[in-house]
């Protein structure tokens, strides 16, 4: 399932010299292909680069803390893209899939396209619980209720 703006992946980044948990920032080729995302641990963006997988039976070097400035708890956690933006960029995939109506008695998965009744047309951009989704909307993102016993 392609990858939403604003959604975690594991990547490989260059300035941590690791892989890391890192914030999708776009997607392209009508969401078929990640572009830039954003390192969770030094903020640095760059071009999606696959998570280095470790050899079998090969032990994790050993790395050197070094000091690093303190951010102030503000700058702290991810910071999301406007759904605006978001939107602009999975467009395309969303104008391309088929669409679901929603329903609160039904479950969803990640990718996943929906058509709410007052919100419009949007896109399942992570599973929070069994009962509870996030969508990325043309202007906004909501949690909606799923999979309730009707």
């Amino acid at each position: 399932m392609p990858e939403i703006p604003g959604s975690s992946i594991a990547a490989f980044c260059k300035k941590c010299e690791k892989d890391t948990t890192h914030t999708v920032l776009e997607v392209v080729e009508g969401g078929k292909r990640l572009g830039k995302v954003r390192c969770n641990v030094c903020r640095d963006e760059h071009p999606f680069r696959r998570p280095k997988a470790r050899v079998k039976g090969e032990k994790p070097a050993k790395e050197p803390r070094a000091a690093k400035p303190r951010k102030s708890s503000k700058s702290r956690g991810p910071q999301e893209i406007p759904a605006g933006e978001a939107w602009r960029q999975v467009e395309a995939m969303v104008n391309a899939a088929s669409k679901v109506p929603y329903e609160m008695t039904r479950m969803y998965d990640k990718g996943e396209v929906i058509e709410h009744p007052q919100f419009g047309v949007g896109v399942v951009v992570a599973v929070l619980s069994p009962t509870k989704v996030e969508v990325l909307f043309s202007t906004v993102r909501r949690k909606l209720v799923c999979g309730k016993a009707g």
